[in-house]
């Protein structure tokens, strides 16, 4: 409800679907970055990775999310799903996750 409100003031970018314990239907969560007309050259790459993700294509994922460290090496998101992507890649998870991430606790 938040990014439906700024999102016409503000840059935001989608990090990823989830559904938290004791909900069923999973939510879209978001990160605001900045005002409108600044530069976010890394959000391209970020989104490009998280198709690649919800795709079960953890491989390229990570590729994806690796260029976006190229540019803002602390992005805890893309570092976050780097680790999910890699852990995917052993251990794949069910053919109708839909790229939802479960979350175990609130």
């Amino acid at each position: 409800s938040v990014y439906q409100k700024v999102e016409g003031e503000f840059v935001c970018r989608q990090l990823d679907l989830i559904r938290v314990k004791g909900k069923k239907e999973p939510i879209m969560i978001y990160e605001v970055l900045g005002e409108k007309g600044e530069s976010f050259a890394f959000i391209q790459l970020f989104e490009a990775g998280l198709a690649l993700y919800r795709d079960n294509d953890f491989v390229s994922a990570v590729k994806k999310f690796e260029e976006v460290l190229q540019i803002k090496s602390d992005d805890a998101p893309a570092k976050l799903l780097i680790a999910r992507s890699q852990e995917y890649s052993k251990n794949p998870p069910p053919s109708d996750w839909g790229g939802v991430y479960d979350r175990r606790s609130k």
